[in-house]
């Protein structure tokens, strides 16, 4: 499946809200995302197939620091290496921006999740007791650090 990864416009508003609602519990409204997508420190990025939007990536910066928000990927498009790219380009974008430290949060039983950040070099730091809703469950905080070139 051929896709490429662009920056969110803010046409992308409604479908990464619909995004939100096929991919979580609790999900973001419309006007959260249009809000987010309109702060300075936030930059979302979509994976654009053929159809429109199959998923995105947002990532919040302050300083030398970025926590990533938000990653969901539509169900029939998961498994085709589209969540491992919109993370490459977070990675990337961090880089551009003398990002340091990333962080995340993921569900503790979310083992597809944990694998793929595990394998682009995040590392468990924490435990946040009962920060999921609707079912109530613990996450796990997850760091990157980038490496410093001397």
């Amino acid at each position: 499946m051929e896709y490429t990864i662009r920056p969110m416009t803010a046409e992308d508003v409604p479908v990464i809200a619909e995004i939100e609602r096929q991919c979580f519990s609790s999900p973001w409204s419309e006007e959260e995302v249009e809000k987010c997508f309109g702060l300075e420190n936030y930059r979302f990025f979509v994976a654009e197939t053929v159809s429109g939007p199959a998923g995105y990536v947002g990532i919040m910066k302050c300083m030398d620091e970025g926590d990533v928000a938000t990653l969901a990927v539509l169900p029939e498009f998961r498994r085709q290496g589209i969540a491992l790219k919109l993370m490459q380009t977070v990675l990337d974008y961090a880089e551009e921006e003398k990002i340091r430290y990333l962080f995340l949060e993921v569900r503790v039983s979310n083992l597809p999740a944990r694998t793929l950040y595990e394998r682009i070099g995040f590392r468990v730091v924490g435990l946040r007791p009962d920060y999921y809703e609707s079912p109530r469950e613990n996450a796990l905080l997850m760091k990157y650090e980038r490496r410093l070139v001397c």
